[in-house]
């Protein structure tokens, strides 16, 4: 199953704003700020780094969509600081992502029932406003550091002509009145000269051997940070409405094991949750068909609330479900002002467990954010289960490219029991999108 994830930190490959040195070769990469090209050069460069956007396969589309916020506040903080490349950069990546990478155009452009567009819409037009701008400012500031480097070229080259025409007057005088020493004077006006602070260029004055020695100036260095200790602060939590149940396959030894709970937020769960969603789904359920939901909801304070479960167009057998609809989940959210809190799916045959496939599908949840949770309700064992994955799953699977159902370590527990998470007696509203 795949379906979409909050996002409250872009992530490090679509904020890149620099180009990475070659790995092959000394080859210097030309770049953006470097005054000695063209204009119009300089501006490519800076245009493909807004290109530069590589899909991870990892996450679904919808998860890209839910970036939208995040992504385009950081690119207005950055103009509004004044910082126009790197404004320019994310407002060009915002539109390579959403209007040729995902091609979500087509969607934006449909009408729901009540002939509204989607809010996206207004921040996609004020993206293009703002980088269409940035580009005409940066195009005229560009313009002005190139016509200012070639005037101080021009300049620097008349001063070295002016010094060499001056040593070489210099040899002639001492050539024509004899002096055995004319020849060590140096045709070359550069030749032995050092660079003042000033960026002129003058002959070098004689340095004694003491003053030619390098400083002893003391090198500075940092003691490496301390660890601390893993136990230390640590409050562990066991969730009542998780049920211990000893798990088919890969993870037999995990059994009871609950996440150690370090700076989580706490995530409050309707105590209706299960119940409710096992009712929306009662027909797949006789089916022994997987159903999957979207767990949605809010901030309260320091807590993150669930108070919504999306069921989106989707497919599924005894052991798989995926959606296949994305894009109106990522609607459906905007317009309730939702956030996405993780997800949920039955195990019509089996136990409360996570699948290999499922762990893949939490992995994506979970990166985005920490909190996410993954509910398994097994109505046939009559259990339920409210999981995350471990430190040592998180890194399992982010190494892992297999599909479909395959195995992973056994060594070790690669999910566990939630310990952040809390029911109270709230309710949950389920939107059906099937």
């Amino acid at each position: 199953m795949a379906l979409s994830c909050n996002i409250f930190q872009i992530r490090e490959h679509l904020i890149d704003l620099e180009p990475r040195p070659s790995l092959c070769g000394s080859r210097t990469i030309r770049r953006h700020d470097d005054v000695s090209l063209p204009p119009q050069e300089r501006f490519q460069i800076l245009s493909a780094l807004g290109q530069d956007i590589k899909i991870n396969k990892k996450f679904s589309k919808a998860s890209y969509m839910s970036l939208r916020d995040d992504f385009f506040k950081m690119a207005a903080d950055l103009d509004e600081c004044g910082k126009e490349e790197s404004a320019f950069i994310l407002y060009h990546k915002f539109l390579t992502l959403y209007l040729e990478k995902l091609n979500i155009g087509p969607k934006l452009c449909k009408r729901d029932v009540k002939g509204r567009r989607s809010n996206f819409i207004k921040t996609l037009n004020i993206v293009f406003d703002r980088a269409e701008a940035l580009k005409r400012k940066l195009l005229e500031k560009y313009n002005n550091e190139y016509e200012k480097y070639l005037t101080e070229l021009k300049k620097k080259e008349e001063e070295a002509a002016e010094r060499a025409a001056f040593w070489e007057d210099i040899r002639d005088i001492l050539k024509q009145s004899g002096c055995s020493s004319w020849h060590s004077i140096p045709s070359d006006p550069l030749y032995g000269s050092e660079e003042n602070k000033s960026g002129e260029v003058g002959p070098s004055a004689t340095v004694t051997s003491t003053e030619a020695q390098p400083s002893s100036v003391p090198t500075q260095t940092s003691s490496p940070a301390q660890q601390c200790s893993v136990e230390e602060n640590v409050k562990v939590v066991t969730p009542s409405t998780s049920t211990s149940a000893e798990q088919p396959g890969e993870n037999d030894q995990e059994k009871s094991t609950v996440q150690k709970v370090r700076g989580l937020r706490p995530v409050i769960l309707p105590h209706d949750l299960c119940e409710t969603f096992l009712k929306s789904v009662r027909k797949n359920t006789k089916k022994k068909i997987e159903t999957c939901g979207v767990l949605c909801g809010s901030m309260v304070g320091e807590e993150y609330h669930i108070t919504h479960i999306v069921i989106p167009l989707q497919k599924g057998g005894p052991d798989y479900c995926y959606a296949t609809n994305e894009e109106e989940l990522f609607f459906i959210q905007e317009e309730l002002g939702l956030l996405t809190l993780g997800w949920i799916h039955t195990h019509p045959t089996q136990r409360a467990f996570l699948s290999s496939v499922d762990l893949h599908t939490h992995f994506g949840y979970q990166q985005m954010l920490p909190e996410s949770i993954a509910v398994v309700c097994a109505p046939k064992y009559k259990e339920t289960g409210i999981f995350t994955l471990t430190p040592i799953g998180l890194k399992e699977i982010s190494c892992c490219s297999r599909r479909g159902f395959h195995p992973h370590r056994v060594d070790t527990p690669l999910f566990c029991d939630c310990g952040h998470v809390t029911t109270k007696n709230t309710t949950v509203t389920v939107t059906d999108l099937r």
